[in-house]
């Protein structure tokens, strides 16, 4: 068996390095890879070591997650055309001069690493050929796929007439009622909808003006719970029953003012410039309401 696996090797002329995977392989965005951005790269991001590319190949004979690496370096002229990430990598030498593979390694097994060989790295795929690339540059995919979604963003806010500003080391945007950050979520949303923008915009309009709105609201409910604080079980029926329909009819306001905040749960990439307590009071007013009256 041993004589088998080596007779493979050496037919493929492969140096006995694997390819452990950190994750399971997830396909990414694709993005573009050529001389032109491989300078743009070096010079916007100041990288300072040369770009190393090995060839890898992935046997028939293997399971899923296992590749070899050649262990010769390739020209990064082949890195030319549309690619994707397909995960990251841990590149271990056998000493013993046996073929072996893993799907993950455990380190007190391994025994002995090459050069710079414990660290991840990533491998990408050409689109077109399916040949796939390790590159042991660190960081360098990363900051392409970076300049990559960033160049996209800054295409996209620029058509509507937005201009990008830098706090620290990001990259935001003031549309007409956000200041927004040009960052993963946001470039994601922009894929998934290229008006992303425009509806935050529009809808960001409309929670303001029912805002405004809540201002009554808040001050017909307090009314009502300042009476309660005062005569408690001595609370008119005619207050009490005003004070329920007062109650309900906020209650339609906030599901309107809710339907559109909902969508932007979670997302801490934008922030409104105009800022007030209104909403706020208005939720205070209302949970308050409801929780005396058990609605």
């Amino acid at each position: 068996m041993k004589k088998q696996i080596q007779k493979i090797c050496n037919s493929l002329s492969i140096a006995l390095i694997v390819l452990s995977s950190q994750s399971k392989l997830i396909a990414q965005e694709t993005f573009t890879l050529n001389n032109q951005v491989i300078i743009e790269t070096y010079d916007k991001y100041k990288v300072r070591n040369s770009l190393e590319v090995y060839q890898v190949i992935k046997p028939d004979s293997v399971k899923q997650f296992n590749y070899i690496v050649k262990d010769t370096a390739v020209n990064s002229s082949v890195l030319n055309g549309e690619f994707e990430k397909i995960g990251e990598f841990r590149c271990v030498l056998n000493p013993f001069g046996e073929f072996k593979m893993f799907d993950l390694f455990n380190d007190k097994k391994i025994g002995f690493n090459t050069r710079n060989m414990t660290k991840f790295y990533p491998v990408i795929k050409n689109i077109d050929t399916h040949e796939l690339y390790f590159i042991m540059t660190e960081s360098f995919i990363d900051k392409v796929i970076l300049n990559h979604k960033q160049t996209l963003m800054l295409n996209a806010i620029h058509k509507l007439g937005y201009t990008e500003y830098k706090v620290y080391d990001e990259l935001w945007f003031k549309s007409k009622t956000c200041e927004i950050k040009l960052d993963d979520w946001t470039y994601k949303a922009l894929i998934e909808n290229p008006d992303y923008i425009i509806e935050l915009d529009n809808d960001q309009s409309k929670i303001e003006n029912l805002s405004k709105q809540t201002l009554t609201h808040t001050q017909t409910l307090n009314k009502y719970l300042s009476i309660y604080n005062i005569k408690r079980s001595k609370m008119l029926t005619s207050d009490i029953n005003a004070w329920k329909g007062a109650t309900k009819k906020a209650q339609t306001l906030q599901s309107q003012i809710y339907k559109l905040t909902e969508k932007y749960d979670g997302n801490y990439s934008f922030k409104p410039i105009k800022k007030n307590n209104l909403l706020d009071d208005f939720l205070d007013s209302l949970i308050a309401s409801k929780g005396v009256l058990g609605i």
